[in-house]
């Protein structure tokens, strides 16, 4: 990664955000976790079912929102839920998080942070709040909404993301 001078930096970087990653209790709910440098190195950690072989570098930079994550200031998810951009065809909802990563020597963007949320971290937070068999409850997110709804049955929950 930007700074790694060989291959054995470059794979202590890659098992030091996995370890990261895998000890932490939030995990289950990111499914990507893309660090990416201006010179076109990357290391990345993904769940199998977002795991995918495209340039990453292609994909993400070429988000119609991309440039406008990396600069908002704060940062706002307007962009909502969306469909894992490596993913398309399988219809996978993520909310995707985008930073910049500044240079350690001066203010300049060094590379970039690409982050995929699933929407299960707030679907399983809201299945816990206390409701009546037909009550919704509704998230919105920058444009979007996740609504959650229990008809009749509790057990039957429905959630669309719109």
């Amino acid at each position: 990664m930007y700074g790694s001078k060989n291959a054995k930096q470059k794979i202590t970087v890659y098992e030091y955000l996995n370890q990261q990653y895998n000890t932490n209790d939030s995990s289950e709910y990111i499914q990507r976790v893309l660090v990416a440098s201006n010179k076109k190195e990357f290391v990345q950690v993904v769940t199998i079912r977002h795991s995918s072989v495209v340039d990453v570098f292609d994909v993400v930079e070429n988000l119609d929102y991309f440039e406008a994550a990396l600069n908002s200031n704060p940062y706002s998810f307007s962009t909502g839920f969306v469909y894992d951009p490596f993913k398309i065809k399988n219809r996978l909802t993520i909310l995707p998080l985008i930073r910049p990563i500044y240079s350690l020597y001066d203010s300049s963007i060094a590379g970039w942070v690409f982050v995929c949320i699933s929407p299960e971290l707030f679907s399983n937070a809201i299945e816990l709040y206390h409701h009546s068999d037909t009550e919704s409850i509704y998230l919105t997110v920058g444009k979007h909404i996740l609504i959650q709804r229990w008809l009749l049955h509790p057990d039957r929950l429905q959630t669309g993301i719109f």
